[in-house]
């Protein structure tokens, strides 16, 4: 008798256990379907080209469901947080390309800089803003602006941008271009501004330094 009730105890113990693990599994595979869901909802919301959407589902399954979460979480709190742009801290030192249509005579020769500055959200690029500057130079200034426009190319932003230029006394040049950008990201409009900078080395406008920077 007391091997039988011991027998039944041991029964209820199992099922109990399976009962668990089932609502535990199923609970883990409904967690799953809403944040592939919630993600696919704002890669949509992006209007990227079918290729990128595939890259970003594939970062996106590279991490682990709290990393996941984090991130849903983050795009609900602070869109812009998972923008990564490429570092304005980084000073790029370039040789400017000199136009081969130089005025020979004059010891003046036409540059163009150009700088593209990537945008990514999980290390996939999303898109890009590129500004370029074409100016004529002699051998140690700037003497005239050609050209200073920018440019975005990517996900679905839509805004405005401003360039301007100048030269300094110093024979200085530079190229400045402000994008005011807005994007709808689930439902919910979010605005930022960038300012790239193109800007000429003193005594050699050959060479550039270009940053992009909050504005």
């Amino acid at each position: 008798m007391e091997y039988q009730k011991l027998s039944r105890i041991a029964v209820a113990v199992a099922v109990s256990a399976a009962m668990l693990l089932g609502g535990s599994s199923g609970a883990m595979a409904a967690t799953n379907t809403s944040v592939d869901e919630d993600f696919s909802e704002f890669v949509a919301s992006l209007g990227v080209t079918p290729e990128v959407e595939g890259e970003l589902q594939t970062g996106f399954d590279k991490l682990s469901l709290t990393d996941q979460e984090s991130f849903l979480s983050r795009i609900e709190s602070d869109p812009k947080s998972v923008l990564r742009f490429e570092s304005s801290v980084r000073v790029r030192e370039l040789e400017a390309t000199p136009q081969v249509q130089a005025r020979a005579a004059a010891a003046v020769k036409t540059y163009q800089a150009k700088d593209t500055v990537t945008a990514s959200i999980l290390n996939v690029n999303v898109g890009s803003f590129t500004t370029d500057f074409k100016y004529e130079a002699n051998t140690t200034k700037v003497t005239r602006v050609l050209t200073c426009k920018g440019a975005w190319a990517g996900f679905g932003l839509t805004g405005s941008s401003s360039a301007s230029n100048y030269i300094t006394s110093g024979g200085l040049g530079a190229c400045e271009v402000i994008f005011n950008m807005n994007v709808v990201i689930k439902g919910s409009p979010i605005s930022f501004a960038k300012q790239h900078i193109i800007k000429t080395h003193s005594g050699n406008p050959g060479r550039y330094t270009a940053t992009l920077e909050n504005f």
